[in-house]
C-alpha cells in the first residue's frame, strides 16, 4: 500500500465488522501565538483543528480522542515544555453549498515551561552581577581598575540580554518583564560607571572645598548614612587653631634677634667690634628669612594635602550614597519583577483553566 511518499506493508487494520483502521505517522505543524510577557514562567495555548475539504462526513467521519488519554499517553514529556490540559470538542459545520455535514475535531494544548533552566542559568547570574556592580562603591577612589571592574560588568550582563533575547520568541506584541529586569540591570551599572569616573575626579582634585560642599557631604551626609565624624575636618581644625594661637612667630624671632643685638651693643668686650655684630645681624636675618620660607611653604603644604583628604573623604561619602540608592532600586526592581511575573503567569494558568472549564 502507498499513500504519497509512505510506503509500508501493514498499514491498514482490518476487523470482521468491517471496522478499517489506518494508522499513518505524520508529523503536523502548527503556528500558535506566542505570550511571553511572563517568560520563562509563561502559558503558551495552541489550538488545532482537523477537517476534511474533499469528503463530508458521511464519507470521513472524524472523531476526536480522549483528552485524558492524549495527555497520559500520547505526550511525550521533555525539559522544556509540560502539557498541562488537553481539549477536545467535535463540531458539525454545514455549509450552504452543500447539504452534508462536515466534522471537524478541536484540539486546545495547554504548555508549561520549565523555568528551572532559566532561573540557574541566566536570572540568577544576573542577578549575582547585578550584586557584583555594587561592590565598586567600595574600592577605593585611587584604585586604577575601578573603572575597569564596572565596564567588565556592564559586558557581562549585555551578553547575558543577548542570550535571553536568543531564547526568546520574537514578537511585538508582548514585551517580556525578564528583558525588562536585564535593562533595568544594564541601566543601572552604566550609571554606575559615569558615577565611578565622576567620584574618581574629585577625589584628585586639590583646589579649596566649597562651602556648600562641606556643609552637605562633610557635615550633613554623613549623619544620614550613619557614617563616624570627619577627622580630617578635626584635624584642619587643630592646625588653624595652632595657626591662631601663633600668629606672630617670625616677628618673635626677629624682636628676639634685635634684643640680642641690642644686648651685645651694650656688653660689647674689646674684643667684638661692630663690624663683628653687624655680620652676625645679617646671618640671623637670613636664618629668619628662611625660616619664613620654610613655614609659608610647609603651611601651603598642609593645607594642600588637607585639601586634597577632604576631597578624598567626599568621594567616599558619594561613593557611600550611592550605593544605598543603587541597592534600594536593584532591590525594589527585582522584588517588583519578580512578584509581577510569579503572580501575573499563575493568574493567567487560572484564567486559562476557567476558560477551558466553561468553553470546553
Amino acid at each position: 500500500m502507498q499513500y504519497g511518499f509512505y510506503k509500508a506493508d501493514t498499514v491498514a487494520q482490518l476487523y470482521p465488522d468491517g471496522t478499517v483502521i489506518w494508522y499513518v505517522q505524520t508529523i503536523y505543524t502548527s503556528t500558535c501565538k506566542m505570550h511571553v510577557r511572563w517568560f520563562p514562567f509563561d502559558v503558551q495555548v495552541c489550538e488545532m483543528r482537523f477537517l476534511s475539504w474533499a469528503y463530508n462526513g458521511l464519507e470521513i467521519d472524524l472523531q476526536q480522542e480522549n483528552s485524558l488519554d492524549a495527555l497520559e499517553y500520547k505526550f511525550l514529556s521533555n525539559g522544556v515544555w509540560d502539557m498541562v490540559a488537553v481539549r477536545t470538542k467535535r463540531v458539525i459545520v454545514k455549509y450552504l453549498c452543500c447539504l452534508e455535514p462536515y466534522p471537524e475535531v478541536h484540539y486546545i494544548l495547554v504548555f508549561k515551561r520549565h523555568a528551572d533552566f532559566y532561573v540557574y542559568y541566566m536570572i540568577l547570574p544576573c542577578f549575582l552581577l547585578s550584586i557584583l556592580s555594587l561592590v565598586v562603591f567600595y574600592l577605593p577612589s585611587d584604585c586604577g581598575e575601578k573603572l575597569q571592574y564596572s565596564a567588565t560588568n556592564l559586558l557581562a550582563l549585555i551578553v547575558f540580554q543577548q542570550i535571553i533575547a536568543g531564547n526568546i520568541p520574537p514578537t511585538s506584541d508582548d514585551s517580556p518583564l525578564i528583558g525588562t529586569y536585564f535593562l533595568c540591570m544594564i541601566v543601572m551599572v552604566c550609571v554606575s560607571v559615569i558615577a565611578t569616573g565622576i567620584v574618581m575626579h574629585v577625589s584628585a582634585l586639590s583646589q579649596p572645598v566649597p562651602r556648600w560642599v562641606k556643609l552637605v557631604f562633610l557635615h550633613f551626609l554623613p549623619r544620614v548614612l550613619c557614617l563616624s565624624p570627619d577627622p580630617i575636618e578635626n584635624t584642619l581644625d587643630g592646625t588653624k587653631h595652632f595657626q591662631i594661637e601663633n600668629p606672630n612667630s617670625s616677628e618673635s624671632i626677629e624682636s628676639c634677634v634685635e634684643d640680642l643685638h641690642a644686648n651685645h651693643a651694650n656688653q660689647v668686650s674689646s674684643k667684638v667690634t661692630d663690624n663683628n655684630i653687624t655680620s652676625i645681624m645679617n646671618m640671623m636675618k637670613e636664618i629668619l628669612e628662611t625660616l619664613r620660607f620654610m613655614k609659608t611653604n610647609l603651611t601651603n603644604r598642609n593645607e594642600q594635602t588637607l585639601e586634597q583628604m577632604q576631597w578624598r573623604r567626599v568621594s567616599i561619602i558619594v561613593d557611600r550614597l550611592l550605593l544605598n540608592i543603587f541597592s534600594l532600586y536593584m532591590i525594589v526592581c527585582t522584588v517588583y519583577i519578580t512578584v509581577e511575573i510569579l503572580i501575573g503567569s499563575e493568574e493567567e494558568y487560572e484564567a486559562v483553566k476557567l476558560d477551558l472549564e466553561e468553553n470546553w
